[in-house]
């Protein structure tokens, strides 16, 4: 009691107005009791610890603290970087660039639909399985994706042009064993195709990765990344699936740890923008609209497909009814986006009709025959008018009403292909079509001889 009342504690002189002349409420600022440099970042959030100058004692361990977390997080670069991307890209060359894709768009969406039996090209891809396939829409490129995390871009007609790895590290407990460099890329695409084409490339594991520069032999180089779908530990991970539409600069991701949610993420800003659950089954496959229309399609492995309208804040519109006789294998959106054609692992197809406020159905029908080769992949063109099924070694070409084109049976050189067939894709603005399988091959079909 005597030293508290005569001052005699260092406790309470530390405590006391008079006992400090340097301080306001005799308290010490911690940088000036230590002699730590204040920095820039000091200066811009500064952070008031106060300590009891007489009864903390001094710790060079606590000094260094100080000063390293006074410090910036984020220093300027010693090396100079790339200029922040898009680049300045002539306004006129913009302009033709735009103009000669819509040319070409229209002139693929009022043409009568043809078929695309003719074997424009068939280009082998170093004994890899081909997983993605993607055309450039202006300068008549192939980016080919395999199973091994290689991309390959080739001309349609011509030689391969570059090939480089997507190398990516997944630091998820359940991926520790893959060494660095291994993914399986399931998607790639184009952004940007009217400015400066950007190669955008995705995993199983939900990993995404723009790439710029990726037809320059050696001068590709990586310019962002991001987890599409964020992870959740202790649960089980599917596969992801990925769509983007490029004119909105929309992506839609799911699966991995959360196979029941439509995660929607902005490519300008690189954000996660929103997100659609509610879904009862995971999901299987996502459609984008094209020419940027905000409706998008959600294929569930109970066979049903949902159908949203992106300007509705309830997002859900329609649900067609489930089949469990064949697994969903894609669907898309035809007749100005008026109807919905489904294909299933069974070789059934099926067009509904969105125009009742319901998907009713209007079409079923056996597309190949499920006792000698089933469905293995499905792609529809942007214009809406036509869309492709394969089978094990068949490739038909269907018009918007379900009626049979064209039939083709890819073939090598001189002998038919081996490997089974599982990835198509159109170009985004001609009649061009392309087919890769496990054999490694890639077939390209036109509509003329």
């Amino acid at each position: 009691q005597a030293s508290s009342a005569g001052g005699g504690s260092p406790f309470s002189r530390s405590y006391s107005k008079s006992a400090s002349a340097s301080s306001k409420d005799g308290l010490t600022d911690l940088a000036q009791h230590f002699n730590v440099i204040k920095t820039s970042a000091e200066q811009r959030d500064p952070i008031q610890c106060r300590v009891i100058s007489a009864a903390f004692p001094k710790s060079e361990v606590f000094e260094q603290s100080c000063e390293h977390f006074a410090s910036p997080l984020l220093g300027s670069a010693d090396e100079p970087c790339d200029p922040a991307w898009p680049r300045d890209i002539d306004p006129a060359y913009v302009e033709n660039r735009k103009h000669r894709m819509e040319e070409s768009f229209t002139i693929a969406r009022n043409i009568c639909p043809q078929g695309l039996d003719h074997q424009l090209s068939v280009m082998e891809n170093a004994n890899d399985t081909v997983t993605a396939l993607a055309f450039e829409a202006l300068d008549d490129k192939l980016y080919l994706a395999d199973s091994k995390g290689f991309v390959t871009v080739r001309k349609i007609t011509g030689p391969a042009v570059n090939r480089f790895t997507v190398r990516q590290q997944d630091d998820r407990p359940t991926a520790r064993s893959q060494p660095l460099g291994s993914c399986n890329m399931t998607y790639i695409s184009i952004l940007n195709p009217e400015y400066d084409p950007l190669l955008l490339t995705a995993t199983a594991e939900g990993s995404v990765a723009v790439y710029r520069d990726a037809d320059k032999r050696g001068r590709q180089r990586q310019v962002s990344s991001f987890l599409a779908v964020p992870p959740m530990w202790g649960k089980t991970s599917y596969p992801a699936v990925i769509e983007s539409n490029a004119v909105s600069s929309q992506l839609y991701a799911s699966g991995c740890t959360k196979p029941q949610t439509v995660h929607i993420w902005d490519l300008q800003r690189e954000v996660c923008t929103g997100r659609m659950g509610g879904i009862d089954h995971n999901i299987l496959k996502i459609f984008s609209a094209s020419e940027g229309q905000p409706s998008l399609l959600v294929g569930c492995d109970s066979g049903s497909v949902l159908y949203y309208d992106l300007r509705d804040p309830r997002h859900y519109i329609s649900i067609s009814e489930p089949y469990d006789k064949g697994k969903l294998v894609g669907t898309a959106l035809i007749n100005n986006d008026v109807q919905i054609v489904c294909g299933y692992g069974n070789g059934r197809l099926k067009i509904f009709d969105i125009r009742a406020g319901a998907l009713s159905k209007c079409k079923d029908f056996e597309g190949h025959d499920h006792v000698k080769s089933r469905m293995t992949s499905f792609a529809s063109h942007k214009c809406g008018t036509i869309f492709a099924t394969s089978s094990l070694h068949s490739i038909k070409v269907w018009n918007s009403e379900g009626n049979l084109l064209s039939t083709a049976r890819p073939h090598g050189n001189f002998l038919p292909r081996s490997g089974s067939l599982q990835v198509l894709a159109f170009h985004p603005t001609r009649h061009l079509l392309s087919a890769g399988g496990a054999d490694s091959a890639t077939s390209i079909y036109c509509s003329y001889g």
